[in-house]
């Protein structure tokens, strides 16, 4: 079963599968969108979390947004940090641009289904979508996904917590054992302090819960557990 995790992120979106052969991890690279990193595991790609009004009809996204800076040039037309207006309680009005209104909602969705049409040119037909959304996500933010997924007619969806993908990702493997995972993002700082266990009866997989939680002041408190 091919299983596609997308992390929505407020400055850079990171788009991951398994291999096949090997069942690591390996984030994949999309032509022209995407923007390649070197870090002391190998190179890593993302695609900035970017869109940008050309024309009618005309959006440019990620990785080209930033070479050719074209929010510099106009930035009433450049849509940044939108996932951040997507979380929070209070989103911002619409912006009407050549006669069409753009909401963080909808940028949101558009720059999700540009994802998603790159992953169909690359033949990849996942069977699960495995969204992160951060610790304490309003009701609202987590609606927006399942909507979006009947919308694009995604696959089935899963929502993980960004922290629990982060210990997941880091390979903490053994149950009982407890985590503080410092999530220093684009828009947000989040403490969560999380603990493993085992499902009996204990097979090879690990399930993580959030025991404490610190969102950034201004996002909703509480603790959310998966």
């Amino acid at each position: 079963m091919t299983v596609i995790a997308i992390d929505f992120g407020t400055s850079n979106t990171v788009v991951c599968t398994q291999d096949p052969v090997t069942l690591e991890p390996r984030t994949l690279k999309f032509n022209q969108i995407s923007r390649q990193f070197e870090t002391m595991s190998g190179q890593v790609s993302v695609v900035p979390s970017l869109v940008f009004v050309r024309g009618t009809d005309q959006l440019v996204y990620g990785e080209e947004v930033r070479l050719q800076r074209l929010g510099f040039a106009q930035p009433e037309r450049l849509f940044q940090g939108f996932k951040r207006d997507l979380v929070a309680d209070y989103r911002p009005p619409a912006l009407q641009i050549d006669g069409r209104y753009y909401t963080a909602e909808s940028v949101s969705e558009l720059f999700i289904k540009q994802i998603w049409q790159q992953l169909s040119t690359m033949q990849l037909q996942p069977q699960r979508v495995v969204f992160t959304v951060p610790v304490g996500a309003f009701e609202l933010y987590l609606d927006w996904f399942r909507d979006l997924a009947q919308k694009i007619a995604l696959p089935d969806i899963q929502l993980i917590d960004e922290s629990t993908a982060a210990a997941l990702g880091y390979a903490v493997q053994r149950p009982g054992t407890t985590v503080l995972v410092v999530d220093f993002g684009g828009g947000t700082l989040d403490l969560s302090l999380i603990r493993t266990s085992a499902p009996p009866p204990s097979p090879p997989l690990l399930r993580e819960g959030v025991i404490s939680a610190h969102p950034t002041p201004g996002r909703l408190e509480g603790v959310k557990a998966e």
